[in-house]
């Protein structure tokens, strides 16, 4: 890749984050992102179709940096109140980088529950399987969205929400903490979408 486009890149980037953390990303325009850049918008055009793509691509990089970062990730029915503590802890380390979904955090969850569905199900999961782990990520992306959406971030409450939802994914889910770690599958078509499932 060209060295020009790479600080390109670099710098829009870098532009786009901290303009997500002082105003919602919705309302980031291809002008104040390229001002904020030191870049003009022919440059940009020449590289993205509109504000929205770049968006998007932003939003998997963090996401999946995101990712990288999060313990326990493949815990979620075999040690769900380590997989919830680290995921909630996480998510207030990430604050800073997880702010260019402020406004959007219905694209996080989707996201988040599509790589949690791609960890246990691929085409040769039964049937009984591919719904017991649906409902199981379909009601925790539903109960953290809820608890998204509230403004009381403390530990209390981290620690109810851990407990509650750990509770009822070990009550439904028929993996035993003896069994193998169930290893992560290749993606197939996600089972949710963008849009808000639970307005």
């Amino acid at each position: 890749m060209d060295i020009r486009t790479v600080k390109t890149n670099r710098d829009l980037k870098n532009a786009y984050l901290e303009l997500s953390s002082v105003m919602l990303p919705s309302n980031i325009t291809v002008a104040e992102l390229c001002k904020a850049a030191l870049i003009n918008k022919t440059t940009f055009y020449r590289h993205y179709k509109d504000i929205y793509e770049y968006a998007d691509i932003i939003e998997q990089e963090v996401f999946d940096r995101f990712l990288e970062g999060l313990a326990d990730k493949d815990k979620l029915l075999t040690e769900p109140a380590g997989f919830l503590s680290s995921l909630l802890g996480h998510m207030l380390e990430e604050d800073q980088a997880l702010s260019v979904f402020r406004g959007k955090q219905d694209s996080f969850l989707a996201k988040l529950a599509n790589f949690l569905s791609d960890q246990y199900l691929d085409e040769d999961s039964s049937a009984a399987k591919v719904n017991e782990v649906t409902f199981i990520i379909g009601g925790l992306i539903n109960s953290l969205g809820s608890y998204l959406y509230t403004t009381d971030w403390s530990e209390k409450s981290r620690k109810e929400f851990v407990a509650n939802n750990s509770r009822i994914i070990s009550d439904i889910s028929s993996v035993k903490e003896n069994k193998e770690t169930v290893q992560p599958k290749q993606p197939q078509r996600p089972y949710f979408s963008d849009k808000s499932f639970w307005k």
